[in-house]
């Protein structure tokens, strides 16, 4: 399990520190307390990646360890997410062939779906420059005849399988997704360089692999941390290998999304409002109170400021490198898009105060501009949410203890009219008319009074005649004294009843 994991982490940690070397500070050569441990995470990873006897690496142990954080090191914070994200197995003696495999695929898939006719009418040219004839190059006749829109490969044509309808086709997916490449994570110039191309045309094979998807605004922000990541890996150093890696894991990704992408989905149930639903229902029982003061106060609904927090993958609501830790703990979960719900929730319970504290206008702005809090804050907050299914905060498990049930308290008129109800059923035979009232308040209380005093002396009366039949009478005062006595004397049982 997990729990077992993570002492043995711990373990781990406290073996690794006592083995550390330690450098006198002030030296300009020792470690501050972030860099030693740092150092000790980075040499459990190495380990961790290490196969064991079987020759697996053991995912259970990676899994738990990337929950408490992946090291700032690219290597391995990379070689963990292809792990994570199914793109490599957890047998390192299939890496090799598998990863050539996959490259390879990508490359053809690139040549195939990636039309240039620019380049067809070179060929077709030095094609003619060889003596061939016009009548044996069909693509030559349409550069040497252009008026010819009927021919296939025509710049004009409107023939599906012409090479020129396909490339102008194709440039409308290319413009449509370049205009969000180009605003892709705008804090950083990253993307605005070389990388744009490559990311456009990762995004562009996505969308033609994958037609019953296409490309969506904001699936470039989902494929930036994976890129990003991937491209510092000094491990890797061709830019053609980073392209096809980043590739497979944005697929293997989005394959567990990309029902929120679908618009016709949209009120299905794996529709991206289906899991905004659910997203609220599990506020509702982590934390009521702030869910009503969202959902019935202050009339939030989730597509308000959660759709883009789902949708998106966080990638949104914080920088790029607080990006990296929540995908740790997030790819590290089995049932990711489960866990992206509680890592949601979590955010909510983390500003808890200031939600209750606020009105529409306030909670919204706040929602739509999450503020800064730490990303180990939230994700501890995750964990204990999804490990005890409790009420999240403990200011929200006093605030439903201090909310106590009250007991209705039945007042004089309230009795008075159940009363009078029974009373014309039947139920309860009036003594009203014999005391002499007609309904006054004073009437009233006097029959009940009255009938309560002739049950009194009825059961009085039966008690003594009982006591003097059996031969054993007893004072009335001392009816509470009687005790059941521990014979099979057949007086003694008819004295108890």
């Amino acid at each position: 399990t997990w729990g077992e994991h993570s002492k043995f982490v711990l373990c781990l940690m406290e073996e690794e520190e006592q083995q550390l070397p330690r450098k006198r500070r002030g030296d300009g050569l020792g470690f501050n307390e972030e860099g030693e441990e740092e150092e000790i995470r980075h040499k459990l990873f190495t380990k961790a990646l290490t196969p064991d006897e079987t020759g697996l690496i053991d995912m259970v142990l990676i899994r738990s360890m990337c929950l408490d954080g992946l090291p700032e090191s690219p290597e391995i914070r990379s070689k963990c997410w292809k792990l994570l994200m199914g793109y490599l197995s957890p047998n390192p003696a299939e890496w090799e062939s598998t990863v050539k495999i996959k490259r390879e695929l990508y490359q053809s898939w690139a040549d195939d779906l990636i039309i240039d006719p620019h380049k067809h009418t070179t060929d077709a040219t030095n094609t003619s420059n060889a003596n061939n004839t016009a009548k044996e190059s069909p693509v030559l006749v349409s550069v040497l005849s252009p008026l010819d829109v009927n021919d296939v490969d025509h710049p004009l044509s409107d023939k599906k399988e012409s090479k020129w309808y396909k490339y102008f086709d194709n440039d409308k997916i290319f413009k449509e997704i370049d205009k969000d490449v180009r605003r892709t994570v705008p804090d950083i110039d990253f993307f605005i360089s070389i990388h744009r191309d490559r990311v456009l045309r990762i995004l562009f094979l996505y969308a033609k692999l994958n037609p019953g998807v296409k490309y969506v605004q904001g699936m470039n922000e989902i494929l930036a941390p994976i890129y990003y990541l991937f491209h510092h890996d000094k491990s890797q150093t061709s830019p053609e290998d980073i392209e096809a890696d980043s590739f497979w894991c944005f697929t293997n990704l989005m394959a567990e999304i990309r029902d929120h992408f679908i618009a016709v989905l949209d009120r299905s149930n794996v529709g991206i409002n289906r899991k905004l639903q659910q997203f609220y229902d599990l506020l509702k029982e982590k934390d009521l109170h702030l869910w009503q003061h969202l959902s019935e106060r202050c009339d939030i609904k989730p597509h308000y400021f959660a759709f883009r927090w789902i949708s998106l993958l966080l990638t949104q609501e914080f920088e790029l490198t607080r990006v990296f830790r929540l995908w740790d703990a997030m790819l590290a979960d089995e049932s990711r898009p489960e866990f992206l719900l509680y890592i949601c929730v979590a955010m909510l319970v983390c500003i808890r105060d200031t939600l209750l504290a606020g009105d529409f206008t306030s909670n919204l702005k706040l929602l739509q501009r999450y503020p800064e809090i730490g990303t180990n804050t939230i994700i501890t907050k995750a964990l204990w949410l999804h490990g005890t299914m409790g009420l999240p905060p403990v200011k929200a498990q006093q605030h439903h203890s201090q909310q106590k049930v009250v007991p209705h308290v039945e007042t004089d008129q309230e009795a008075r009219r159940k009363y009078e109800a029974k009373l014309a059923k039947g139920n309860i035979v009036s003594t009203a008319t014999t005391s002499g009232s007609s309904g006054s308040g004073s009437g009233w209380f006097s029959s009940i009074s009255s009938a309560a005093s002739s049950a009194i002396t009825s059961v009085k009366a039966a008690y003594q005649a009982a006591q003097a039949e059996s031969g054993t009478p007893r004072s009335w005062e001392n009816i509470n004294s009687v005790t059941p006595a521990h014979t099979t004397n057949k007086q003694s049982k008819q004295t108890q009843k």
